[in-house]
């Protein structure tokens, strides 16, 4: 657990109006005492030194040397306020901070009995006479709550702020597996779209295979029969029926070319290309399933988009719409898309995706999907820009039409 650079620099800006606060009380104390001339410097270089400590026990990485800085900054604390033994109150306060730490940085046990022991020394280690031979009068009932008080709420606070912020971090891990979890959910969804869609291909091509065999063997058999019958009957018509004859030769005429058409109608039916849908009703049937899965709402508008794209430029737009879109809810958190289609004056095909989410802070690169949909871009001499926008993040492309579409 880690803490966040506004952390740090809340406790580094606590710690010194602290040690400020304990260093005016120990030098305004033994101005009142024939304190050694150069006191006030020495307690000035200890409390600096005590909060460069505290600093650099906001920002180690090595938790195993906090216990360790913790009680250098007590000694200090012994060191600046037993000599002259006038500033119970500059002792109280440099505990409090002690404690403070202990709770703050160290688990529960470990840190109680340590901010117990700083607590007994800083209350019975304090002698009525200082190291000037001056006597003290004894503490007073609020000097004692002072001192035993001020470090309980210390200490209670530092186990409060850590409390919540094993909380935050808690609340923060979980909402990361959260957001992998939404990840993988997305990947899936994206894959049993995919599936649905193959499955409904696979479902319409089967389908007209069946019809395709039910008319080749009924319609086709009978034609078939018709056509001989007709033969056996020309065949047998006796001589002088020659008006009979004509209209039984007819007849076996428009069998056969009914035939034909059946059988040219049923090799059509067969050559449709695995019930695959193609051009704008396959983008919308893949933005369709998008809504219905998702819940997210998709305006689109397709503008002056030509029907007869060739292949390669209507797989462009359908690849970048379903990785934009599945870019917007898995990583943008996005409620709404709007998708536009449209063919400049100069003859420049135009895609743009924006949607409301919360954009990327990864600026630098794209991911594999983008990558791969830039390089498709490339190869049919276009571009492909993707970024935050206004409320949200887009996606766009421009490529050139091919000289085929009129």
């Amino acid at each position: 657990m880690t803490e966040t650079m506004s952390e740090r620099a809340g406790f580094i800006l606590l710690a010194v109006a602290g040690h400020a606060a304990a260093g005016a009380e120990v030098v305004f104390g033994s101005a009142k005492i024939a304190a050694p001339v150069h006191w006030n410097e020495q307690v000035a270089g200890l409390l600096l030194l005590s909060a460069a400590l505290s600093a650099f026990i906001a920002f180690t990485e090595r938790k195993e040397l906090r216990p360790i800085l913790i009680a250098g900054q007590f000694c200090i604390a012994l060191l600046v306020t037993y000599p002259d033994n006038a500033s119970r109150s500059a002792m109280a306060a440099l505990t409090t901070f002690c404690v403070f730490e202990e709770l703050l940085f160290e688990p529960l046990p470990r840190a109680a009995v340590g901010s117990a022991a700083m607590l007994a020394l800083s209350l019975f280690g304090i002698d009525p006479v200082s190291m000037w031979t001056v006597r003290r009068l004894p503490a007073s009932a609020n000097g004692l709550a002072l001192a035993v008080f001020a470090p309980l709420f210390g200490g209670s606070l530092g186990f409060l702020l850590r409390k919540a912020r094993e909380n935050r971090f808690a609340q923060r891990e979980l909402i990361t597996r959260l957001d992998r979890a939404v990840g993988r959910l997305t990947d899936a969804n994206a894959g049993f779209q995919e599936y649905a869609a193959e499955a409904e291909r696979s479902s319409a091509m089967n389908e007209r295979k069946r019809i395709a065999r039910d008319i080749h063997d009924t319609v086709g058999y009978h034609l078939m029969n018709v056509i001989m019958l007709m033969e056996a009957g020309i065949d047998i018509i006796p001589k002088g029926a020659e008006k009979l004859k004509d209209t039984l030769v007819q007849t076996r005429d428009q069998a056969k070319e009914g035939l034909q058409e059946t059988r040219r109608a049923l090799r059509a039916l067969r050559a449709i290309e695995n019930g695959k849908r193609d051009g704008i009703p396959a983008v919308e049937e893949l933005i369709s399933v998008f809504e219905r899965v998702t819940g997210v709402a998709v305006s689109r508008e397709y503008g002056n988009l030509p029907t007869n794209l060739p292949q390669e430029e209507f797989t462009l737009i359908y690849r970048m719409v379903q990785e934009g879109l599945t870019n917007s809810f898995k990583h943008g958190r996005a409620t709404s898309i709007a998708l536009q289609f449209w063919v400049d004056d100069e003859r420049i095909l135009r895609v743009r995706l924006r949607d409301n989410g919360v954009g990327t802070t990864e600026t630098a690169s794209l991911g594999i999907g983008l990558t791969g949909m830039r390089e498709r871009v490339e190869r049919l001499r276009g571009t492909l820009t993707a970024g935050n926008a206004p409320d949200g993040f887009e996606l766009s492309a421009a490529v050139p039409l091919s000289r085929s579409v009129p």
